[in-house]
C-alpha cells in the first residue's frame, strides 16, 4: 500500500471519532445555554429564531455526520474484507466491532493492520 493510502486511511479512521465528540460538544453546549438561561432569566424568545437555528443546525450538522461516518465505515469495511493476511474469525471480529464501536474500531484497524504491516514485511526479509 502505498504512503498516501495509508496517510488517507489514518485521516479517515480518526474521523468518526473527531466528528462524534464535535456533535456531543455542541449539542451539550446547546443544553448548558438552554439550561442557564432558564435558570438566570435570560432564555426570553420572542419568537424563538435562535432555537429554531440552533436546532436545524444540530440536525444538518448530525446528518453530515451521519454521511461521513458511514463513508469512513464502507471504506474500512471493504479494506477489512480485501485484506488477505487476516483470517476469517479477526475479519469477523473487525466488522462485529465496526458495528458496534465505530468510532475505536477503525483506529485499531490502522494502527495494527495498515502500520503493523510495515514492520511485519520488514521483519520478514
Amino acid at each position: 500500500m502505498s504512503k498516501t493510502k495509508k496517510i488517507w486511511l489514518g485521516v479517515l479512521s480518526f474521523s468518526p471519532l473527531v466528528v462524534t465528540t464535535l456533535f456531543i460538544g455542541i449539542v451539550l453546549l446547546f443544553y448548558v445555554k438552554i439550561i442557564f438561561g432558564a435558570i438566570d432569566g435570560s432564555l426570553a424568545y420572542s419568537d424563538g429564531r435562535e432555537f429554531i437555528f440552533f436546532a436545524v443546525f444540530l440536525v444538518i450538522f448530525g446528518l453530515l455526520m451521519n454521511i461521513s461516518i458511514y463513508l469512513t465505515l464502507i471504506i474500512f469495511i471493504i479494506c477489512i474484507v480485501k485484506n488477505k493476511r487476516i483470517g476469517d474469525t479477526a475479519k469477523i471480529l473487525y466488522l462485529v466491532g465496526m458495528y458496534f464501536l465505530y468510532t475505536i474500531v477503525p483506529i485499531v484497524y490502522f494502527f495494527i493492520e495498515i502500520i503493523g504491516k510495515k514492520e511485519e514485511t520488514a521483519s520478514n526479509e
